[in-house]
């Protein structure tokens, strides 16, 4: 059995991720947001009223670093923490109207950032990458 590093499916993947995460990051850090601030923003951009543990979820980041990074939004003013309608025993995660502006205007960033990696790739393979991506993460256990 052979081994090549360069065909090495977990290699090609971390090296595709690291790419992605430094140009991406290079975007965010003139508005002071990291990789992992943009996802819980996305997120809360069409998922309001949330829950952190579905947020965790959601985001792909555990509870405890969670809370600290929600923690800094909060402060920051881009997240705010509410009742949550549907318990309101527990606390419900929502943009605040300036986390709405900032975010939508990252939005655009984000698609050219996601159209320049995908250049020269047809829609099918796009689609059918999602697709194996998924699976791919299922069978991680996600």
């Amino acid at each position: 059995m052979t081994f090549d590093l360069q065909t090495y499916l977990p290699f090609l993947l971390n090296r595709a991720a690291r790419r992605i995460v430094e140009g991406f990051s290079a975007e965010l850090q003139p508005h002071g947001l990291s990789l992992r601030e943009w996802r819980v923003l996305a997120t809360l951009l069409h998922t309001p009223n949330i829950r952190l543990e579905d947020l965790s979820a959601a985001v792909a980041i555990d509870p405890s670093t969670l809370s600290r990074l929600v923690g800094r939004l909060v402060r920051q003013g881009l997240v705010q923490r509410a009742e949550d309608p549907r318990d309101r025993r527990a606390l419900a995660l929502t943009l605040s109207e300036q986390g709405h502006a900032v975010t939508a205007a990252l939005v655009p960033k984000a698609l050219a950032w996601e159209a320049r990696m995908a250049a020269g790739i047809a829609e099918a393979d796009l689609a059918h990458l999602r697709t194996l991506l998924q699976r791919l993460d299922a069978n991680l256990g996600g």
